[in-house]
């Protein structure tokens, strides 16, 4: 299961930025050439201003639900705002690669959200015909490439497999070296249904591998639900869409004096 979280640059700048105390011109007491220690904003610009430079058009941070662990509060606001600071400074798209828990941090600022794109990859579901289809073509690309002989009577395994690794495909992986490497250590000449059943996880690995893509399928449906009720007409007096949204009390404004007919 993987979220791709885009953060697009404001705009490419004509020129990488320049500034005073850029790393690499000098260094500490530890450094070469004895000038001041390179500071984290120095490194920062020195990162910034090597990007566009090096031709760089997207930087990919893999699992970084991760880079959020040791932070909070505040200071995961600070994360966020250095990286949407690099990606508008050097004009590189950033792509953050991770479990669906990076959602959550589309929360932290409005600005983050509007300029950022995410891409879901959910997991396969057995009671869907498509994801069926994709899963099986997945799991028959992947017995292809293993280094044994014809290995075409895997596919007759499809749903045992796809019932003991939640219509996930690192386990189906993780499940498949395992298999060859046992077939290998046997001297088998393929891969059997017999040597997949040796080699399978636990049933309590599978039920909290199933858990987890749950849980985190409910964390996706519920930012789903989040976007598109912020995208929809704002209010709590049930109005449409067109109403006004001031009704004028009677009295409001002063009223001229009656005249009496005598």
């Amino acid at each position: 299961r993987l979220v791709l979280f885009f953060i697009r640059p404001r705009a490419a700048p004509a020129h990488p930025p320049r500034g005073a105390g850029a790393a690499g011109g000098g260094g500490g007491p530890g450094g070469p050439g004895g000038g001041p220690r390179a500071t984290l904003s120095d490194l920062r610009l020195a990162l910034v201003r090597a990007l566009p430079a090096a031709g760089i058009e997207c930087v990919l941070i893999d699992e970084a639900q991760h880079m959020f662990n040791a932070v909070s509060g505040p200071r995961l606001h600070q994360q966020m705002d250095q990286i949407k600071s690099m990606s508008n400074l050097s004009g590189v798209r950033h792509v953050l690669a991770g479990s669906p828990e990076l959602l959550t941090l589309l929360e932290l600022t409005p600005q983050l959200h509007r300029r950022s794109c995410v891409v879901r990859f959910p997991a396969y579901r057995r009671d869907r015909k498509k994801d069926r289809a994709q899963f099986l073509a997945t799991f028959r690309a992947l017995v292809n490439r293993i280094p044994l002989l014809d290995q075409r009577e895997l596919s007759a395994e499809f749903e045992y497999v796809f019932e003991n690794t939640a219509g996930c495909v690192g386990p189906l992986k993780d499940w498949l070296r395992r298999a060859l490497a046992r077939a290998l250590r046997k001297g088998l000449p393929a891969i059997d249904g017999k040597v997949l059943r040796k080699t399978v996880l636990e049933p309590g690995a599978v039920q909290a591998i199933a858990d987890d893509t749950d849980m985190r399928d409910g964390l996706s449906d519920r930012h789903d639900a989040g976007a598109k009720s912020a995208r929809s007409p704002s209010g709590t007096d049930g109005r449409k869409r067109g109403q006004r949204r001031v009704q004028r009390k009677p009295g409001i404004d002063p009223v001229a004096p009656a005249q009496v007919a005598s």
